[in-house]
């Protein structure tokens, strides 16, 4: 009996401690990211807020089929990306230029984690209609 007793204590103790597996990289963004995005935030500050640092405006288009094109920071030009998971992976000449790890995508506001060989930022989207 104490056998029992002990082995019940120990579920109800640890099965509540299992944690949820972050949904983030399980969630399908395939449909989600495309269309054409315009950065609002660079490092928690509002480009708005910023026309030195940021003097154009970037953009972002994915298009299905795999093909994107960006202005601004995100580039002047087109190429490829691959979406996996939560991590989209631009590529430009077959080269990769920036990798994006989506940490959230809530109707047109997309945030994200951009690196650019060894820079990292966070930065916030929103869809442009």
């Amino acid at each position: 009996m104490k056998k029992l007793l002990a082995f019940t204590f120990l579920i109800l103790v640890l099965f509540p401690s299992c944690s949820k597996d972050d949904n983030s990289s399980n969630q399908d963004y395939s449909t989600q990211i495309l269309g054409t995005w315009e950065m609002t935030h660079y490092d928690g500050r509002k480009v708005s807020d910023n026309p030195d640092v940021f003097p154009d405006r970037t953009t972002i288009t994915f298009q299905s089929g795999g093909t994107y094109s960006g202005t601004g920071m995100f580039g002047g030009g087109s190429g490829t990306y691959t979406l996996s998971g939560n991590t989209i992976t631009t590529k430009v000449d077959g080269l990769t230029f920036i990798t994006y790890r989506i940490k959230s995508i809530n109707g047109d506001t997309a945030d994200l984690t951009m690196n650019i060989e060894q820079t990292s930022a966070d930065i916030r989207a929103a869809r442009v209609r």
